[in-house]
């Protein structure tokens, strides 16, 4: 889709109407989304980008491994810069209660996609990210919204793809996939 050649324009398209597509389910606007390869690589996306922006990782206990991963400070530290939490807990269920920080908050949607539009629809989100397959689209499809406005540096660079926030280029069956 990043192709000049008719071939490539036509991917452009279809990869257009998927985001166009997508945005007006999650009453989103398409600049908002962002493409990526599942609820992991958009959550990681999404931390490191406003992290670099200003201030550290916040968690609950009991987040995703991947963010735990991640250095971070308890949900309350004063150092705290960015704020992620789940908004369904992959091992208990338990829903969380959204908070409304004063930094901005990544919410993990993993669980919670069929919520996405509820959970992107308070003003208090920042970012919010989500896997296809928890949908029923192919394995390896996801989304990252990325509210306008918000401060984020791309961490993944390389090219202009997916509004130079992900490198590479996108796979646009599965984008389409997803937006179905």
């Amino acid at each position: 889709p990043s192709s000049v050649h008719a071939e490539g324009q036509r991917a452009k398209q279809h990869l257009r109407e998927a985001r166009e597509e997508i945005a007006a389910k999650l009453g989103a606007i398409p600049d908002e989304v962002v493409f990526t390869s599942g609820a992991t690589e958009g959550l990681l996306l999404a931390v490191r980008g406003l992290c670099r922006a200003g201030g550290q990782l916040a968690l609950g206990a009991f987040e995703h491994s991947a963010l735990a991963s991640e250095p971070h400070v308890a949900i309350g530290d004063p150092h705290a810069g960015v704020v992620a939490l789940a908004a369904v807990n992959h091992e208990t269920g338990v829903i969380a209660q959204i908070p409304t920080p004063s930094v901005p908050l990544v919410i993990d949607a993993a669980q919670a996609a069929l919520r996405a539009r509820e959970l992107w629809a308070l003003p208090q989100v920042s970012a919010l990210a989500f896997s296809g397959h928890k949908l029923g689209a192919p394995t390896g499809s996801g989304v990252l919204l990325v509210r306008n406005g918000v401060p984020f540096v791309a961490t993944l660079r390389g090219g202009p793809q997916e509004h130079g926030l992900r490198a590479g280029t996108e796979g646009v069956a599965l984008c389409g996939a997803l937006a179905e």
